[in-house]
């Protein structure tokens, strides 16, 4: 959610398996070159689309993204094969004895999301949504440029959506009266 300053609920929790593309430098399998993810009915009108680059100057494979979702497409695969052409990239019921693994809800997800919030001891006035206005304004703070934030997130270049309800800085400069 971060990454992609997509909704947990209604982005994240709708992607479908088939609709996260593995990319290969060189047209091989040896080394992952980025992730390139669709949602196909996501809450806006039009369909979302995002890539994913690999961090490869990281020591912890687990702060990248793209490795870390490969990692688990590779791990679920044969769980796959018995699902349905459209089940979720997520999937419920995959540790032994906990039922037969299918498709997580878009609820569950956003949960999942606050809870790990919690979890991390992030003040509960913040929710699963609230991620997509952090990321995106921390974004801005490190000085990406106001449209590539607004791309990345698929925002309109044109509309002022992102500055008007997500863009909020910590300490934003108000004039003074006196």
């Amino acid at each position: 959610c971060i990454h992609t300053m997509w909704r947990p609920r209604s982005d994240i929790g709708r992607i479908e398996y088939r609709d996260v593309q593995l990319k290969y430098k060189d047209d091989s399998t040896a080394r992952l070159d980025g992730v390139t993810i669709h949602v196909r009915s996501p809450k806006e009108a039009q369909q979302k689309t995002i890539q994913l680059g690999v961090l490869h100057e990281v020591q912890d494979i687990e702060c990248c993204v793209a490795t870390v979702l490969k990692t688990f497409i590779d791990n679920t695969r044969n769980v796959r094969l018995s699902l349905p052409e459209d089940h979720t990239l997520l999937l419920k019921n995959l540790k032994p004895g906990t039922g037969t693994p299918s498709s997580i809800s878009p609820t569950t997800v956003a949960n999942r999301v606050n809870n790990h919030m919690h979890a991390a001891v992030i003040d509960t006035k913040y929710t699963a949504h609230s991620i997509r206005s952090a990321a995106s304004t921390k974004a801005v703070l490190l000085g990406n440029p106001v449209n590539s934030v607004k791309q990345h997130a698929n925002w309109s270049l044109d509309g002022n959506t992102f500055e008007k309800y997500y863009y909020k800085p910590p300490m934003q400069l108000r004039n003074s009266t006196q």
